[in-house]
This record gives C-alpha cells, structure tokens and sequence, in this order.
C-alpha cells in the first residue's frame, strides 16, 4: 500500500512538523497495512503533546478499524 503523512502548517516550525512525520513513519514501518490501499495521514496540532506509545496505539486502532471495514467490503 502506498501511504502519505502530512502535518498541517499550523502545527508549528518545519523542524516540529518534520519530527512528528517520522514519529509517524517509524511506527508505521511495524505495520503492515493492507496491499493495494492508499493511505493519507495527517498530524493535527493536538499531536503534539502525545506520548510515542499513544501515538503508536492509536494508530494500530486505525489500522485495525481500516483492516475490519475491508473485509466487511469484500464480503
């Protein structure tokens, strides 16, 4: 799957922006997410005061939420 991270302009200097997109990344390496699938996230401001482990667990609550709506789909 092909997935894009964005952060939006307001969530502060380039250096906060690009330090919350490889947070993103580097989590989102231990997941496989579904083939075929187009995947855009985007880092709102209030993620800026999450812990590394929220982030990673909310992000595989997504992941599963995305995983289950596909086979209910293809069903």
């Amino acid at each position: 799957s092909r997935i894009g991270i964005s952060s939006v302009k307001n969530y502060g200097t380039a250096v906060e922006r690009n330090k919350i997109v490889r947070r993103i990344k580097s989590i989102l390496y231990l997941y496989n997410f579904i083939p075929g699938k187009d995947i855009v996230l985007v880092a709102k401001k209030k993620s800026k005061s999450v812990e590394y482990q929220n982030l990673k667990d909310e992000i595989k609550d997504q992941e599963n939420k995305i995983t289950e709506d596909i086979e209910l789909e293809n069903q």
